[in-house]
């Protein structure tokens, strides 16, 4: 099978991202994301999803740095602090930037 990774949007239920996630780690899928919106929280639901899986690579799509500065960043409770399980961190990088009115 295609290495393939699954994705959902930070909004969506916990509930719903624990569920997903775990059903992606037992289909064997290699990465599961979570995007931040303004309705959720990227790194919150990202945790729900570290909480019950332990296989497979975790990582939040974006982070908008118009609602998110440093601070808030490196203050977050990481998933899993350093890994524990051994499991490899997704990283991926992006700025986005708003039009000035």
């Amino acid at each position: 099978m295609t290495a393939r990774g699954f994705g959902l949007a930070a909004a969506v239920s916990h509930e719903v991202i624990r569920a997903a996630a775990s059903a992606c780690e037992a289909l064997g899928y290699r990465t599961f994301w979570v995007n931040d919106t303004p309705d959720g929280d990227g790194l919150a639901a990202l945790a729900a999803a570290a909480s019950v899986t332990s296989r497979i690579a975790l990582g939040v799509g974006v982070l908008p740095l118009s609602r998110w500065t440093p601070e808030r960043i490196a203050g977050a409770p990481a998933p899993r602090g350093e890994s524990p399980t051994g499991r490899p961190p997704v990283r991926a990088q992006g700025l986005a930037v708003r039009p000035r009115p």
